[in-house]
């Protein structure tokens, strides 16, 4: 049954084909066939098949009449059929050669229209459209009123970059620059009412952000655009160049040194600024003005005649000068250079001017200058030549005749080797390669010529090469000068140093051999009078030997400062600069000297500013030096009272600054008179002085000399009577910076200092208030007993032992009747001047003292001291007792050993002899008197050491330890030499060293010398073998000054030390310390140490909890 809307009457009139169909299913459901149900007669037409016959039949009868592809179509109507909707199309049915419009659509299932429009004229304009626009080379476009992309041709996409979609996509305002929108939108404007546009140019922006240049026809047709663009983007980027081109032409003119004219029928016809600067003429004036008339009268013949020559074409000279006359009236010289060119059609010349006015004045000069100069030449004493490359002599100045009795007319054209003495020719043959492989600008030479009377002279010259134009060696200018007198000087001079360092060899060869000789019965003399002090001698004969100790060592000091004198004149003294630690080295040098101050009942005070770097780049050994004399001379003319060495610092950047040093005393004081000659060697002002104070003037000489070295000066103020002070400052690089200020104190916090010394109390009460402390002082023991009672409590009481009317002893003695001031709670730290009472010691338990330091009390232990009393309430602190000097040392070994002893001085293998007995009880000394018996002795036994001296007959030391080791090398040990000289010379320690020795010895030696040095090299004794009570303390201030200076030999002394303590203590706090030690934490080892000695003064041995 059909619908009620076919057979429709429109249908059958209609231009376009329409069909009505019905979908033929296959067996599995899908479209293989349709039935046209209806269709129209355009649609026969189409199919070319006849209406009637065509419906009711199957597609796929007339199918291959009109359609290709027919399994497509087939599928496509049967998709709309069941599913519904509407599909057009455009197709060409290449059978029927048309296109047509096509239209599918269902309103019922299996049912479904096709309509057919046929547009094949319409296809075909635009194909040829298409292929006009593919052929054309410039853009064409189609827009419509709004300015979207209709159709373009490829040429679009290669220009822009963009793909066509891109462009088709978007309006001609997407891609036109910003600054051409205003003018496009103006001819958009235009074509609605001209209907045609063809002055339009803009920029049109391309896909990477650059922009083109296109020129626009177009024209507008119903509400439609039809456009064409040319790329002129080269032709915008040449005119843009060409227009740089000539305004920079035009700057370049404008801009010119020169002046440049165009001179045709004689007139500027242009001309430049320069041109008229030149002229000195007016922009209207240069144009009336004739080339003829600039010229000056003298020189307008021929300038007139080259003009014309130029004018006419005929070859004329460039760059000829002339003068002018300028609107000015003046007269200037210029240089022209000129072409014949064509200007607006006719012949004319252009010219370039240039004022050489100057150049000319100075070429008059230069040749005023050369008649000078030749006549200075000419006259010249020196000798003035030019040779060629060739080495002939092209001019030489008239002074040959007298430096070489030659006239120059004889030697002008001859080569100069002429004149030069044969041997010396070789050096001046290098001198072209010199100047050019070292590129110098001169070269000087000495070297002796041949005078005409058969004499040789020296001539000293300064030769110089000269180039062309084109960087070539043209010449070679020179001069010289007679130095014949100056070399037979030199020689003189040279043959006076000579004998001067002859001289001087044989002062330094007098003073080893002095030395040495001096020294040798000087080291028996101070030896055996040590061993007599302490042997069992009647008191006058005990007395005789330290008299006759006393004037040796006296003896010795005086050798020692004339041979460091001597070196520091004859500029032998170095300075070794090494990180010093600047607070332990000015302890030391107080250390030297306190024992001598405390002799003379002087207070000692060390003054060192609290935030001083510690560690600087110094010679420490020489600084030491001078400080200890300085030290040592100010308490030798002290006989009461005080003697301060202050230190302070004064940064200069970071990590630099000077250190300022000050030894000051209250002593005899320095008269006016004799203060001129203070630092003269062998001087010490006054005559008196020496005759009651003894010395030789040489110390304070070479501090001086010591401290200017360093690059500084030793400075002081002195008055008569009241006493001097000496000053310096050193400059120094230093490695860490200040100290800490403050103290980390938990039990301590208030102190009470009372000393009567008012300076000494001053430096305590600083020192303590920059650790953070409240500090009380006073002058004496009754006035702290009062301030206990008054204002008390204190953590810690600081009290100075040597006060009048009540001692320090006497002071604790009895503030420890009050239990409130008992040991536990008020520790005591007790000042003493001297060490060497041990009466003082003996108290210490007894009156609960925990710390002794020797004054000057020196920060660290201060602050150990301190830190000890915060760590553990009651423990001790550092700052130990040192002990007396023994009268002898104790035995190093017990047990059987063997030592070389090589010496050819039969006096010295005896005291030595003497020295190694002590030292080892049970020894074998082997001796031998040269370096021979010495290599035999090593050969035939092993020996624990070997003392050699290093100056003997037949082999002396150095050779003889060089054999020694090298026969040791591969037998698995090497034997400890120990020099042994009496010479003082700098550079014997390192000579020593070289050859194969571990020590050095400088006679006089004594025992205490050799037993320090022969402790280091030799096992120490057996741990059943236990030291005495007072080498204990000994052993507790060695390990403690070992772990001070970071020295890892304080392993091997706490086996010496352990000797003292019970099982409990081994097992406890000494493992604790070696396990400190081996992790190279030597501050914490300290404060252990200082439990340590606490507990073995309390006779406590467990201090394993601590």
């Amino acid at each position: 049954m059909k619908p009620k809307y076919v057979n429709c009457p429109l249908s059958c009139v209609s231009p376009f084909g329409y069909s009505y169909n019905r979908i033929i299913l296959g067996e599995t459901g899908i479209p293989v066939d349709y039935e046209y149900v209806e269709t129209n007669p355009a649609f026969a037409k189409m199919v070319r098949v006849a209406q009637p016959l065509i419906e009711n039949s199957r597609f796929s009868e007339s199918a291959n009449e009109w359609m290709d592809e027919p399994d497509d179509w087939v599928k496509m109507c049967g998709e709309v059929a069941l599913s519904g909707g509407v599909k057009e199309i455009d197709r060409y049915f290449s059978k029927t050669d048309r296109w047509y419009k096509v239209q599918i659509f269902s309103k019922e299932k299996e049912f479904f229209y096709t309509t057919f429009l046929d547009i094949t004229k319409e296809m075909k304009t635009q194909r040829e459209l298409e292929r006009f626009f593919l052929v054309n080379l410039d853009l064409m476009c189609i827009l419509d009123s709004e300015g979207r992309f209709l159709h373009i041709n490829e040429i679009w996409t290669k220009v822009l970059g963009f793909s066509r979609e891109e462009i088709l996509n978007g309006k001609i305002a997407d891609f036109i620059h910003p600054e051409d929108m205003a003018q496009t939108r103006e001819a958009f404007y235009r074509l609605n009412e001209l209907k045609q546009v063809s002055d339009l140019s803009n920029r049109c922006r391309t896909k990477d952000g650059t922009y083109r240049f296109l020129e626009w026809r177009a024209s507008m047709e119903g509400l439609r655009i039809y456009a064409t663009a040319r790329d002129v983007t080269a032709k915008k980027e040449m005119e843009t160049t060409l227009q740089e081109q000539e305004e920079q032409y035009k700057l370049l003119i404008e801009t010119a040194k020169e002046g440049i004219v165009v001179v045709q029928d004689q007139r500027f016809v242009f001309y430049n600024p320069e041109a008229l600067k030149i002229s000195a003429a007016s922009k209207e004036e240069i144009l009336t003005m004739k080339f003829s008339d600039l010229i000056y009268p003298e020189d307008r013949e021929w300038v007139m005649r080259n003009f014309r020559g130029r004018l006419s074409g005929e070859k004329v000279e460039q760059g000829y000068v002339f003068r002018i006359l300028n609107r000015k009236g003046e007269i200037r010289w210029v240089e022209i250079s000129g072409a014949k060119i064509a200007w607006d059609g006719r012949p004319a010349v252009l010219e370039f001017v240039k004022d050489v006015t100057s150049r000319v004045m100075v070429q008059k000069e230069l040749v005023k200058a050369e008649e000078k100069y030749r006549t200075l030449v000419d006259n010249s004493l020196s000798l003035i030549y030019s040779i060629g490359v060739k080495g002939e002599i092209t001019y030489i100045s008239p002074s040959c005749q007298a430096l070489l009795g030659y006239s120059p007319e004889e030697l002008i054209g001859r080569h100069y080797s002429a004149y030069v003495f044969s041997e010396d020719y070789p050096k001046l043959q290098t001198i072209n390669e010199e100047i050019f492989e070292k590129n110098l600008s001169k070269i000087d030479r000495e070297y002796r010529v041949n005078h005409r009377d058969g004499s040789l002279r020296w001539h000293r010259c300064v030769v110089a090469p000269i180039f062309d134009e084109q960087g070539q060696l043209a010449s070679y200018v020179g001069n010289a000068i007679d130095t014949t007198e100056r070399k037979q000087m030199e020689k003189i001079l040279v043959e006076a140093k000579e004998q001067a360092e002859a001289a001087n060899k044989a002062k330094s060869d007098f003073l080893a051999n002095m030395s040495h000789e001096i020294r040798t019965p000087l080291n028996a003399i101070i030896g055996f009078s040590d061993l007599l002090k302490h042997a069992s001698l009647p008191p006058t004969q005990r007395l005789y030997a330290e008299n006759t100790n006393t004037a040796a060592q006296a003896l010795l000091n005086i050798i020692n400062d004339i041979l460091d004198f001597s070196k520091i004149e004859a500029g032998k003294m170095e300075l070794n600069l090494q990180k010093t630690d600047l607070i332990h080295l000015v302890e030391e040098s107080t250390d030297i000297v306190k024992l001598q101050a405390a002799k003379k009942s002087l207070e000692l005070l060390l003054n060192i500013q609290p935030d001083i770097p510690r560690f600087a780049y110094l010679d420490s050994i020489r600084l030491k030096q001078v400080l200890t004399n300085l030290l040592s001379n100010a308490i030798k003319f002290t006989d009461s009272g005080e003697v301060e060495l202050k230190v302070a610092y004064l940064p200069q950047n970071e990590f630099e600054g000077s250190y300022a040093f000050s030894v000051r005393d209250t002593g005899i004081g320095i008269d006016e008179s004799y203060q001129d000659k203070l630092f003269d060697v062998f001087s010490q002002g006054d005559e008196s002085i020496t005759r009651k104070y003894g010395g030789t003037g040489l110390g304070l000489a070479i501090s001086g000399l010591l401290v200017e070295k360093m690059g500084s000066k030793i400075r002081f103020e002195s008055k008569l009577g009241e006493g001097s002070r000496f000053f310096f400052s050193l400059r120094a690089r230093t490695e860490e910076q200040k100290m800490r200020d403050t103290f980390p104190s938990r039990n301590v916090r208030r102190v009470l200092v009372a000393d009567d010394n008012e300076n000494n109390r001053t430096i305590l009460e600083h020192t303590l208030t920059n650790w953070g402390l409240d500090v009380v002082v006073c002058e004496s023991g009754s006035a702290a007993l009062k301030l206990l009672e008054n204002r008390g409590p204190f953590d810690l009481l600081i009290l100075d032992h040597l006060m009048p009317e009540m001692d320090g002893l006497e002071t604790v003695r009895q503030l420890r009747q009050n239990p409130q001031w008992s040991a536990e709670k008020l520790p005591v730290i007790l000042l003493h001047s001297s060490a060497e009472d041990l009466t003082v010691f003996g108290e210490l338990k007894n009156q609960g003292i925990q710390c002794v330091l020797v004054k000057p009390a020196k920060v660290n232990e201060l602050k150990r001291c301190l830190d000890g009393f915060s760590r553990q309430s009651g423990c001790a602190a550092n700052g130990w007792p040192q002990p007396r000097e023994k009268a002898a040392e104790s035995p190093i070994r017990k047990d059987p050993v063997s030592i070389l002893l090589v010496e050819d001085q039969p006096l010295n293998r005896q005291l030595l002899g003497s020295y190694i007995s002590i030292a080892f009880p049970n020894v074998e000394i082997v001796e031998a008197v040269n370096g021979h018996e010495a290599i035999a002795a090593v050969q035939n036994q092993r020996f624990l050491a070997i003392l050699m001296d290093v100056r003997m007959p037949e082999m002396d030391g150095y050779e003889a330890t060089r054999h020694i080791r090298e026969w040791e090398a591969g037998k698995g040990y090497r034997t400890p030499i120990i020099a042994v000289t009496a010479s003082a010379i700098k550079g014997d320690r390192e000579r020593c060293l070289e050859a194969g020795m571990d020590d050095y010895l400088t006679k006089p030696i004594l025992q205490k010398d050799l037993y320090t040095v022969l402790k280091k090299f030799v096992r120490e004794r057996q741990p059943s073998e236990t030291p005495s009570e007072k080498e204990f303390f000994e052993l507790l201030s060695e390990l403690d000054t070992a772990l001070s200076s970071h020295d890892l030999r304080s392993l091997s002394l706490l086996d010496r030390i352990r000797t003292h303590c019970t099982e409990k203590m081994r097992d406890g706090l000494f493992e604790k310390l070696i396990d400190k030690i081996n992790d190279l934490h030597f501050e914490e080892a300290q404060s252990l140490l200082i439990c340590i000695r606490q507990r073995w003064l309390n006779g406590e041995a467990d201090c394993s909890g601590s």
